[in-house]
């Protein structure tokens, strides 16, 4: 008989950050400046979808500006951090709406981030992808082991699978 795996309890194991902790700032900050300044300059000031790829601590920003954004349809990170934190500040009915790629190295000191994303996601009723390979965090890991491909990659193909008629 197998041992039974510890019950996953949101409250208990993904904090909620405060709207004035630093991450907060700098992910509104960012999504503001994301919207204002740099989408503005394209044809379409918001475009039909959007996907985001996020590396170590920008994956906090990529996975809550994934959730942030009602278009949004795919995340991918790499030795992410507070993916799960993030996720939980956004309303949870997005979080079952998109795809979700966790990538982490064997010998990245950030890999639980992934785990912990992988059963929040779980919880509430969304599929998080998680794969793991040789590596440590340094991005160059990440781009020697192929997961940067394969971020990119994911995203793209989330795109192409909700192709925009406006295009």
């Amino acid at each position: 008989m197998k041992p039974e795996a510890p019950k996953f309890e949101i409250e208990d194991d993904v904090p909620l950050i405060q709207d004035d902790d630093w991450r907060s700032v700098l992910r509104r900050r960012g999504l503001s400046c994301l919207v204002t300044q740099i989408l503005r300059y394209g044809e379409m000031p918001l475009p039909g979808e959007l996907a985001f790829v996020g590396y170590s601590a920008g994956a906090y920003l990529a996975m809550g500006w994934c959730l942030d954004i009602s278009n949004a349809v795919a995340c991918a990170t790499m030795g992410g951090a507070g993916m799960a934190e993030a996720a939980r500040q956004a309303p949870t009915d997005r979080i079952t709406r998109r795809g979700y790629l966790c990538l982490a190295n064997s010998d990245d000191p950030l890999k639980g981030n992934a785990n912990l994303f992988q059963n929040y996601a779980r919880t509430l009723g969304a599929i998080a992808r998680h794969e793991e390979r040789p590596g440590g965090h340094p991005f160059a890991d990440y781009r020697a082991n192929g997961f940067v491909k394969d971020a990119f990659a994911f995203c793209l193909g989330h795109l192409l699978e909700h192709p925009d008629p406006d295009l």
